[in-house]
């Protein structure tokens, strides 16, 4: 998990209005292999440089001209007040301990400072540190796959979803219209059964980045089943948009579907669903375009078809 030169590539911060005492600090951490070190005498860049830099620690003298230490993280936290606070405090005035923890000092320590102290409680913040942006990193991954679809990278539906409530919200305000398309492939069990399933994934893969690249920036592509894929047309003006865009992506889906022989390998068949046509509801409008879908496929597949006059009733 936190590994021995993750200790190395640390980003520390001397914070000291004696350039011989900041000097001496970072020839002590050269020497402990901390390979990645900036030095200040002036306090009052020190907030600017953490915002720039995000370093693991910050050595922060207390008495500082001008701008105290306790001052210094006063900031800090105003600025980032849910942040954690990477600081050890260095002061000859021992009184100021509880002032400066309370301040929200991770650590503090008198000086002349021990030189083996210093290594032990630095190595200890920086564990600390690694351990607290490590969960941050392992929260941010489960909370993106828990929308994104693992092998294409694509949201997946729950996503999506929100993406129509958006699209259609939009609508509503400049009147104009959403479309929903489920996309639905055919043929995909028969090469994952020739070809293997690694194949298969890297096809369903091309055909993601084929369907995003044909996309404006203001629309969706999700990937919402094993072989089903959602899109989601903002802003477009009429039925005849959707049309000519459905038709132009089973005309380009057969580009990207083909296998390395040159035969085709997938077929596909869409779904559209309308706002405000169908429904002003994202359930509603994919179900509606899912029903569309099954049509198409009925019809004999490489083709599109609008949700029918029954999605009308039950919009």
């Amino acid at each position: 998990m936190i590994k021995s030169n993750d200790f190395e590539r640390a980003r520390i911060l001397i914070v000291d209005d004696c350039p011989d005492s900041a000097t001496l600090l970072a020839d002590l951490l050269a020497m402990e292999d901390y390979h990645s070190v900036d030095v200040t005498t002036d306090a009052a860049v020190v907030c600017d440089l953490q915002h720039l830099n995000d370093y693991d620690m910050i050595l922060l003298d207390l008495h500082m001209p001008y701008v105290s230490g306790l001052n210094i993280m006063a900031q800090m936290r105003k600025l980032a007040p849910d942040a954690f606070l990477p600081v050890i405090v260095l002061t000859g005035d021992d009184n100021l301990r509880l002032a400066a923890l309370e301040a929200g000092a991770y650590d503090f320590l008198t000086k002349p400072v021990d030189i083996v102290e210093l290594g032990v409680r630095i190595h200890n913040m920086l564990e600390v540190r690694m351990l607290q942006k490590f969960t941050e990193e392992q929260c941010s991954l489960r909370q993106l796959t828990a929308i994104h679809d693992p092998l294409t990278g694509l949201p997946n539906r729950r996503l999506a979803l929100d993406r129509i409530g958006t699209a259609v919200r939009h609508a509503q305000r400049q009147l104009s219209t959403t479309a929903v398309m489920c996309l639905g492939i055919s043929g995909l069990n028969l090469v994952n059964d020739q070809h293997g399933h690694h194949y298969g994934d890297e096809l369903l893969k091309r055909i993601a980045n084929q369907l995003a690249h044909q996309l404006r920036g203001v629309d969706t592509v999700a990937r919402i089943g094993k072989e089903e894929f959602l899109i989601v047309l903002s802003d477009i003006n009429d039925i005849g948009d959707a049309a000519r865009m459905a038709q132009k992506i089973l005309d380009r889906f057969s580009a990207a579907a083909t296998s390395e022989d040159g035969v085709p390998a997938l077929t596909a068949s869409l779904g559209v669903a309308l706002y405000p046509l169908h429904s002003d509801d994202a359930d509603a409008l994919v179900q509606h375009a899912d029903q569309a879908l099954y049509e198409a496929q009925r019809a004999g597949r490489n083709q599109f078809r609008f949700a029918s006059a029954m999605a009308l009733c039950t919009a």
